[in-house]
């Protein structure tokens, strides 16, 4: 017979031996993978997370990894992905951990908080709705912009990084209202005529100010334009009357040359300044005297 203690042993070693999960950490998969299947990603982490504690292996590192990348926390779930591919008894589970781990390398998570509820969201050619949207989109700047009825639109462009997660958090503003002022009443000649066998004077037209005839304008025009002439002509002619008087040695002949520019300039300014004043006369008088 076997000595007592014997039995005993065996009961010890056995698990030893097959190695399998404690029953929490069994039950704590059990539970983890209900919540993946039903999307809740982040308690199942926590599940998976707590049998890794208890039973660490490489199915329950895959998983946890697996549950991550689900809640949206890519970072993470590169470490524990790295974890199953460190692990020399990963075997089948090798291939998912890299294609997961190639995915997160490439892609980045987008979290957008926001409100109103039901304001429409769309990043890149992902589409959703306020207040919460999230998933992964490749590696790079997407346009982003988030419009609700009534309110103010909002648009920027989100870098995305591969591995890692961006967020961003805003309310759009309501749209002010622009109030216009109320018509002005329409005037009284706009009003409707009542029916009368009383005829109604016409009302009065209003008084007009002194109407200057056109030819008036037109011949003051003509007279500074000739002003300008001979003021032109006169001025030129004192020059010359200088260019000859310089170096003279007859001083009899330069002092003629000399009451000879004197003249000739003094004509000549007051032709050009009659000219203008008459100009300016006859153009103001064409542009707002109303003659015709």
């Amino acid at each position: 017979m076997f000595p007592p203690s014997l039995p005993l042993l065996a009961e010890l070693l056995l698990p030893l031996c097959l190695a399998p999960p404690p029953p929490d950490a069994a039950a704590l998969l059990r539970r983890g993978t209900e919540l993946y299947k039903a999307g809740v990603y982040d308690k199942a982490a926590q599940a998976f997370q707590g049998a890794w504690e208890l039973a660490p292996t490489p199915t329950t590192a895959l998983n946890l990894a697996q549950s991550l990348e689900g809640a949206g926390r890519p970072a993470e779930a590169l470490e524990w992905y790295d974890r199953v591919l460190e692990s020399e008894a990963a075997g089948a589970r090798h291939d998912a951990a890299a294609s997961g781990r190639e995915h997160l390398q490439g892609h980045g998570y987008v979290a957008i908080t926001c409100g109103p509820p039901g304001a429409t969201i769309i990043v890149g050619e992902a589409r959703g709705q306020c207040p919460s949207w999230g998933g992964y989109l490749p590696a790079g700047d997407h346009p982003l912009s988030v419009t609700a009825e009534g309110r103010a639109p909002r648009s920027e462009t989100v870098p995305v990084f591969g591995g890692e997660r961006v967020e961003r958090t805003f309310d759009l503003p309501e749209r002010i209202a622009v109030i216009l002022p109320a018509p002005a009443p329409a005037p009284a000649s706009a009003q409707p005529v009542v029916q009368s066998d009383t005829p109604v004077a016409p009302a009065p037209e209003p008084e007009r100010g002194a109407v200057v005839p056109a030819w008036v304008s037109y011949t003051l025009l003509g007279l500074g334009g000739a002003g300008l002439v001979v003021g032109g002509l006169y001025t030129a002619k004192a020059g010359d009357d200088a260019d000859k008087a310089t170096g003279l040695s007859d001083g009899k002949r330069r002092d003629a040359l000399e009451k000879d520019f004197d003249r000739h300039r003094t004509v000549g300014y007051t032709g050009l300044g009659l000219g203008g004043a008459l100009l300016a006369a006859g153009g103001g008088l064409l542009i707002f005297g109303g003659g015709f």
